[in-house]
This record gives structure tokens, sequence and C-alpha cells, in this order.
């Protein structure tokens, strides 16, 4: 689900495609399946890390809340696990 290689590289973007790439990307995270969060974490990662880099506050407040989810829901998955694990011990 990263983009696609053919699409300009985030530096090359407006402040605006930034945001609205950063909210496409909160939306997926958001509605992504547990099993497919892996997946989906090493595609978007790396856009949102760098997207850091602008200099528009507001697209660095978006990619800090989108990295704010991400560990959350890693989080959640971490202790989904730890749970399954204490259950079937």
């Amino acid at each position: 689900m990263a983009e696609s290689s053919s699409s300009p590289s985030v530096s090359e973007k407006s402040d605006a495609e930034i945001e609205e790439m950063l909210d496409r990307m909160l939306t997926r995270l958001a509605l992504c399946d547990d099993s497919k969060l892996q997946s989906l974490l090493s595609n978007l990662l790396p856009l949102s890390i760098s997207s850091l880099s602008s200099l528009s506050p507001s697209v660095r407040k978006k990619v800090h809340h989108n990295l704010s989810l991400s560990m959350h829901m890693c989080i959640r998955i971490l202790v989904l696990l730890i749970c399954i694990l204490k259950h079937h011990n």
C-alpha cells in the first residue's frame, strides 16, 4: 500500500499533497486487520519518517500523530500476543 514508484518522492510533493498522503496512511492504519499490520507498517513507516523532513509544522504534526498511532497499534498486537501465550500455557 505504499505510494507507487512512478509517483513523485515525498520531497517533491507539496505540503498539501504530503498531508493528504498522511491522511490516507492514517485511514489505512486505522482500518488495517491485525494480521496485515506488519506488512502495512513496513510500507508506511518509511514514508512517515521521510515526511519528518518537511518544514511544514502541520505535516510534522500529522507524521507525529501517525507514528503515535503506529506505536499504539504495535503495543495492541503485543498485548494480544501475550494474552494468547498466557492462555495457551
